[in-house]
């Protein structure tokens, strides 16, 4: 499930022949998305760093806690990483024009049991 993603996120994920979009909407309704499709992993792109993602994230992990929740953003800002790290965000995905192929990070990210970064 894709939070707050552009036209090129989702049409780099949908183009993976193993993986499924369930769904996309925005922070606000990321948790009611979460509950209703329940999908095996929340990727948020993030463009710019505020509180509704870190608020989005806590809801989730703490209502569906066996849900990955990732978080994709070209602002690798150190405070706004240990936040969603915090509140239990699966890893964090450094978004960059030449990034190695997204789908392949996420299914790295559900192989390991602590926090998946790239950078």
């Amino acid at each position: 499930m894709l939070i707050d993603a552009s036209a090129d996120t989702g049409a780099h994920l949908g183009a993976a022949h193993d993986l499924t979009l369930v769904g996309s909407g925005s922070s606000a309704q990321a948790l009611d998305l979460c509950l209703a499709l329940n999908p095996d992993i929340v990727l948020f792109e993030v463009y710019a760093p505020d509180s509704s993602t870190v608020d989005a994230i806590r809801a989730i992990r703490m209502t569906a806690p066996l849900v990955r929740v990732l978080v994709l953003s070209s602002a690798a800002e150190i405070g706004f990483t240990r936040a969603v790290l915090n509140v239990g965000a699966s890893g964090f995905l450094l978004n960059y024009q030449d990034r190695p192929d997204l789908a392949v990070s996420l299914h790295h990210s559900t192989s390991y049991q602590q926090p998946y970064f790239t950078l």
